[in-house]
């Protein structure tokens, strides 16, 4: 075994030393029917090591993806349909893996090796009283299975006869739970922030070995991360302002508080002797405590964004941290020094994507300030910016040929909620401090910035939007209106007082003669942008999306349960037919022939591409393949490409004549 361990070392370090960066994705993993295409590997929910340190497991908003250390290759484990993967556990001969998610709460078991999918359970099948998943943990050396939902119900699954065995207890789980394998313990806490251990086998209180049970109070709130020492003997969790809490698992007694951290507690991972724990943050943060001492011993930066998890090496001498920054970089423990960083193409939250003029390449921008570029021909990452280093995009434009870019910075601070029905779409803000409220214009062929907007007293900007041609850029401000810009001049051009509050989309007509606003609360609009004048519709229900026809003469309104449409003629509109009993999200847009409408479902109904064809007023396709809310929808310029982006952190590139012409 310490020969095994030596070998390992010796790859390890020769391999990350070198500062390796894997080679790009290989985007035909798992690609669901009509897609050509995956940009992007999804945001980053979970990193482990296998036991003999050999693969690292990672867990993302679309899938599984292991990396093979020794022989520098990678491969994606994926079923008939994406899967956010939120929890996983492994067996201690490390041949076998289990994976479970929140969105999508079905087990899959696999070989890791050979990466081949053993079985799975969809729990939801079984029993309306399973939810979403919060945990899973091998027990009874290897052969059983024990799955903890969200609602506090433990099930048992032996994994040799697949029979599925129902404890009947209801854990108290409302805010997080995690396990102990080795003492066959769960940890959980509700929301009177009381920490309650329970035996995984029988679902009862768990008494240790000093005979104490019950609960542990707590007086620090929000508690929604937690970790067991490998021992079994400390339990770490934190409070909502930073401070790590350390506990005695067997007196129920709390041994300190460890403070450093400005921002919230976002991970935790013990190294495999418990002599140290590193605890990651929502700036980017990662420390590393001495717990005899209960000193920190080094502060570890270089990440952009928040931490989403932690993993030492099983000895010890790697960290590996996963951040919604898209990266996993690994560190010396000892020194404090980066290693290397071991992956790339993971992402977080796509905001919007966009075409080059050639069509050549597409170009994607995510919230914490990176725009890619992507080759079309042979589906590579060409190139990456990071135009706002260590903060976050609430809103961003791409110029419809991809050349410009625009967005307003803001310094916030993300966390994950692990308990949100929506895990990785539901952030929490915290110490917000935007920063100066500019508008920033930047060229990408050039990666420079050519222009930066300011207005007095401007609040946050909630959308923004370049003219077709490129000229004009107009932003909407939270209770302030819409304001536009000559970008050649710096002229203030068009301009209209909104004051509602909600987020509203932006979208003009192909000519950019007509800029129309939507929005779930508020009224549809639709101006002249050359003259100023409205035109005006009858009443209409609040919209959740608009588009316009690839001619200009139709235009589009999706409401809750329907999609109105309205001809453009010269004296204002004229009211079409209505495509009844559609549920809408907040993208809609026309094929190149005006023939089909392609829209989003709204958030949270399974994140679907719904094609309905317009003369004959029926559905003729389902897209699915994104496991959290669509965000963009992008036709290539010659119609033969649909492009979906999505908070889950990729693109899918769907070919136009497969998907409609296929049964």
């Amino acid at each position: 075994m310490k020969t095994r361990n030596l070998i390992f070392i010796t790859i390890i370090i020769v391999v990350l030393n070198s500062r390796y960066v894997y080679a790009e994705d290989n985007t035909q993993f798992g690609l669901p029917d009509g897609a050509i295409a995956r940009l992007g590997k999804g945001g980053i929910n979970v990193i482990r090591f296998s036991p003999d340190g050999m693969h690292l497991v990672v867990g993302t908003d679309v899938g599984l993806w292991i990396y093979n250390i020794s022989d520098e290759t990678e491969r994606g484990l994926f079923t008939e349909y994406p899967s956010q993967v939120n929890v996983l556990a492994m067996s201690d001969d490390g041949e076998l893996l289990a994976t479970g998610g929140r969105e999508n709460p079905v087990i899959q078991l696999w070989e890791l090796k050979t990466g081949k999918r053993i079985s799975d359970i969809d729990l939801p099948h079984l029993t309306a009283q399973m939810n979403s998943i919060r945990g899973i943990s091998f027990f009874s050396d290897d052969k059983k299975l024990a799955i903890l939902d969200r609602l506090g119900m433990i099930v048992h699954w032996d994994i040799e006869t697949n029979i599925i065995e129902f404890v009947e207890r209801q854990l108290e789980t409302n805010r997080a739970a995690i396990f102990h394998k080795n003492r066959d313990v769960i940890a959980t806490v509700n929301s009177d922030s009381i920490i309650r251990f329970w035996d995984l086998i029988t679902g009862k209180t768990w008494i240790s070995s000093k005979g104490y049970d019950g609960s542990l109070v707590n007086k620090s709130q929000n508690i929604y991360t937690m970790a067991f020492s490998p021992n079994g003997s400390i339990l770490a969790g934190k409070e909502m302002l930073g401070t790590v809490h350390l506990w005695d698992t067997e007196t129920r007694t709390k041994i300190t508080a460890l403070e450093g951290h400005t921002s919230n507690i976002t991970a935790f991972a013990f190294s495999p002797d418990s002599k140290i724990l590193a605890s990651g943050d929502a700036r980017y943060s990662i420390k590393l405590w001495d717990l005899e001492s209960q000193r920190e011993l080094v502060e570890l930066r270089g990440h952009t964004s928040g931490i989403c998890s932690l993993a030492f090496s099983p000895d010890g001498k790697i960290l590996a941290s996963g951040s919604s920054d898209g990266t996993i970089r690994f560190w010396n423990p000892d020194t404090g020094n980066e290693i290397s960083t071991f992956t790339s193409g993971h992402s977080e939250f796509i905001k919007t994507v966009a075409f080059s003029g050639n069509g050549t390449t597409l170009t994607s921008a995510d919230f914490n300030g990176k725009v890619q570029k992507w080759s079309i021909e042979n589906r590579q990452l060409v190139s990456t910016f990071d135009f706002v280093p260590n903060g976050i995009m609430y809103a961003v434009a791409l110029s419809k040929d991809a050349k410009l870019f625009a967005t307003q910075e803001n310094r916030w601070n993300f966390i994950l909620n692990p308990l949100s029905p929506q895990y990785s779409a539901s952030r929490n803000q915290i110490d917000l401090s935007p920063n100066e409220n500019l508008i920033e214009i930047w060229d990408l062929s050039e990666n420079r910035k050519i222009d930066t907007i300011s207005k007095d007293k401007m609040r946050d900007v909630d959308s923004l939007l370049f003219s077709p041609d490129g000229t004009i850029l107009v932003a909407g401000f939270e209770q302030q209106g819409i304001f536009s810009w000559d970008l050649n001049t710096g002229e203030k051009l068009f301009q209209v007082d909104i004051m509602e509050p909600t987020t509203r989309k932006l979208a003009f007509d192909p000519k950019g003669t007509l800029l129309a606003t939507s929005g779930r609360s508020f009224k549809t609009q639709i101006w002249n942008f050359e003259t100023g004048e409205e035109l005006l519709f009858p009443e209409l229900s609040r919209a959740h999306s608009i588009g316009f026809s690839t001619d200009g003469t139709l235009v589009a309104i999706g409401h809750f349960k329907d999609i109105s449409l309205w001809y453009i003629t010269a004296d204002g509109v004229e009211e079409g037919e209505t495509l009844e009993d559609v549920s809408v999200g907040e993208d809609l847009v026309f094929s190149h022939d005006n023939k089909t409408l392609v829209f989003s479902t709204p958030f949270g109904d399974q994140n679907q591409i719904k094609l309905f064809d317009i003369s004959t007023n029926t559905e003729i396709k389902v897209l699915n393949g994104h496991t959290e809310a669509i965000t963009s929808l992008v036709f290539s310029h010659d119609g033969k490409t649909l492009a979906s982006s999505s908070d889950d952190g990729t693109v899918l590139l769907w070919g136009w004549e497969q998907v409609i012409n296929k049964d």
